[in-house]
C-alpha cells in the first residue's frame, strides 16, 4: 500500500510536468507566398521542356524527379505528379493542371517545418505557375 501511494504521488508530480511543456504545432496555409522563389527553382532547375503532343517533356538537372523515380528526365500529360528532391526540413510537389501549346500550367505546394530551428511550426504555400516552353541548351566546346 505504501509502494501504490509512493508512485502515485510521483505520477500525480510528472505528469503534469511533462504535459505542460508539450506545444501543439501549428500549420500555416498561405498561396502563392512563395511563387517567385519556385519560379527561380524551376529557372534554374529545368534543363529543358518540350512539347510531345499532349503530353510534354521535361529534364532537370536532377533537383527535378517524377514520383519515385531518380530518372531526371520524365513525360507529363495533365495530372501528372513530379517533385523537388526532398531534404530534412522543406519539400516541393508540383501537379500539372494542362499542357497546352505555350507549355505547362502547374499546381504546386511548398512545406518547410520549422521545428528543428525552434518554432512549432509548419509553412504550406500553395499556388499556380506556368512554365513556358524551352529547349536544351548546346554548349560548343
Amino acid at each position: 500500500m505504501r509502494l501504490a501511494t509512493i508512485l502515485f504521488a510521483l505520477l500525480m508530480f510528472f505528469v503534469p510536468v511533462a504535459t505542460a511543456s508539450d506545444t501543439e504545432t501549428t500549420t500555416e496555409y498561405t498561396t502563392e507566398n512563395n511563387l517567385n522563389w519556385v519560379q527561380d527553382f524551376l529557372q534554374k532547375h529545368v534543363v529543358s521542356l518540350e512539347p510531345k503532343g499532349v503530353s510534354a517533356s521535361i529534364t532537370s538537372d536532377g533537383e527535378i524527379v517524377r514520383d519515385s523515380a531518380t530518372n531526371p528526365s520524365f513525360d507529363v500529360t495533365a495530372g501528372s505528379k513530379f517533385r523537388a528532391q526532398p531534404d530534412h526540413h522543406s519539400s516541393l510537389n508540383f501537379e500539372v493542371l494542362k499542357v497546352d501549346s505555350e507549355g505547362v500550367t502547374l499546381k504546386y505546394a511548398s512545406q518547410f517545418d520549422h521545428r528543428s530551428f525552434g518554432k512549432d511550426k509548419i509553412s504550406i504555400d500553395t499556388g499556380k505557375i506556368k512554365l513556358p516552353y524551352r529547349s536544351k541548351v548546346v554548349t560548343q566546346p
